[in-house]
């Protein structure tokens, strides 16, 4: 079954005039039933069809099945699917974030954990801006204190049992560096990474130049995770 997604297009995104208007953009990066989808489409054939007849008699015995495939792969199989399965989305938030700080107004991006969906998209704006691994690293093991979980919403579902919490409620160093050595592996960088997936080389220098320019004549404008600031919120 074909998922609907919509991505909010960046180029429409309307900045107010005033300065105390915030403006909210929602961009699903992932959704529980893609989610279902990308792990399915990355088992093995006999594994879905294990499922797919196994659901014809006992329903929450193959979702058992499911969740223990989810297990098994951790944070560093769901950091996969985001990078593959949400890659437009991801460059549709670098785009809003392009935009608002073009404008000269600040952002926020945020996810419901504040590590996964957000971890990822603060890894690709610091590559962008030249940091080393070593440094996006030590940025993404600050939300490990937190301990939430959020993978689109199969932590919530009560008919979803069997998920080993523990795999996904931290934010340790070895997920994030397994996300940038599969950015290496299969892309070349995260340059290539978003050049492939439609952010050129141009819009990422953009990108670039204007956060320099605005971190070298700071006023409080700035981009942020959720350990910062304030204004414009893009949620992910």
């Amino acid at each position: 079954a074909a998922v609907n997604r919509v991505v909010p297009d960046a180029t429409t995104y309307i900045h107010g005039e005033g300065r105390s208007d915030i403006m909210r953009t929602h961009i699903a990066v992932i959704e529980k039933q893609r989610y279902y989808w990308s792990i399915l489409s990355r088992m093995k054939k006999r594994q879905v069809l294990k499922i797919a007849a196994t659901a014809v008699m006992d329903k929450q015995a193959s979702r058992r099945i499911a969740i223990e495939e989810v297990n098994r792969n951790g944070l560093e199989g769901l950091y996969r699917i985001l990078l593959e399965d949400s890659a437009q989305e991801l460059v549709a938030v670098l785009r809003h974030i392009k935009a608002s700080v073009a404008a000269n107004r600040p952002v926020l991006f945020f996810c419901k954990a504040g590590k996964d969906r957000t971890g990822l998209v603060a890894a690709l704006v610091l590559s962008i801006l030249g940091a080393s691994e070593e440094e996006i690293l030590n940025d993404y093991v600050i939300s490990d204190k937190y301990h939430m979980v959020a993978l689109a919403g199969l932590e919530q579902d009560p008919k979803v049992t069997g998920l080993d919490r523990s795999k996904f409620e931290r934010a340790p160093r070895e997920a994030m560096h397994h996300a940038l050595q599969f950015i290496r592996e299969q892309y070349g960088g995260v340059e290539q990474y978003l050049v492939h997936n439609g952010f050129n080389v141009a819009e990422q220098e953009e990108l670039r130049q204007t956060l320099l320019e605005r971190g070298a004549g700071h006023s409080g404008n700035g981009v942020e995770s959720p350990h910062g600031a304030e204004d414009g919120h893009s949620s992910l």
